[in-house]
């Protein structure tokens, strides 16, 4: 006699398990997806911010060279400071976004941290059940 027990067979409930556990890691695998793609966008802004900066600082680079040492020169600036000044502002310039890029591209920033939480929870739970 069964009392409160299932009627189901041994094979139909693990078939059961066996389905769900697909249907939960498939489902993983697309958060995991849909996550690795938000990362990756964020890391494409990373080297567009970083590649911008180069053409910003060579274009700064020419157009003080052109604009600003000249004005200076004509406000008594000797030419081989105001090169110098020039020069300093300009890699400053470089130098904050390459460090704004850097940082969008740090590891931490791409690893996709809800999936890695999710199968830990997922793997615990599937653990629990067995």
């Amino acid at each position: 006699m069964r009392s409160g027990m299932s009627e189901r067979p041994i094979t139909s409930l693990l078939t059961d398990a066996l389905g769900q556990v697909s249907t939960l890691v498939q489902a993983e695998i697309g958060l995991a997806k849909a996550e690795l793609a938000e990362r990756a966008s964020k890391a494409a802004a990373g080297v567009g911010l970083m590649a911008g900066a180069m053409v910003v600082a060579i274009g700064a680079y020419i157009m003080f060279l052109f604009t600003i040492v000249r004005f200076m020169v004509l406000a008594g600036v000797p030419e081989h400071w105001a090169t110098l000044i020039v020069t300093l502002l300009t890699a400053l310039a470089a130098y904050v976004m390459v460090k704004i890029g850097a940082e969008r591209l740090k590891p931490e920033n791409l690893t996709p941290t809800r999936t890695i939480r999710n199968v830990k929870r997922d793997a615990q739970v599937v653990s629990e059940q067995v």
